[in-house]
């Protein structure tokens, strides 16, 4: 749960903040921190990333599909991920 809801998500507001243009308020040691502000688009999809324990999987496919629509994912990864939740 750690890992995907946390640590991914983490990256994922680390790799977003990194594309964005400087500034607008970003606080330099607390990515997360107003981030709704920043990024409504992405404040929404949260609640799917962070979903609790028992959606693990769930979170780690909206993640990935997250990523999907916006970067390159290699295959491999996306199919390694999707399989790995899909054996609940």
């Amino acid at each position: 749960m750690r890992l995907v809801q946390v640590t991914a998500v983490d990256r994922l507001l680390q790799l977003v903040e990194q594309r964005a243009a400087v500034g607008g308020g970003r606080d330099p040691f607390a990515l997360y921190r107003r981030i709704e502000q920043r990024r409504p688009e992405l404040a929404l999809q949260l609640p799917r990333f962070a979903a609790g324990y028992a959606a693990t999987p769930d979170a780690a496919l909206a993640i990935l599909d997250w990523l999907r629509a916006r970067h390159d994912v290699p295959d491999g990864v996306d199919r390694q991920i999707r399989q790995l939740a899909s054996a609940r």
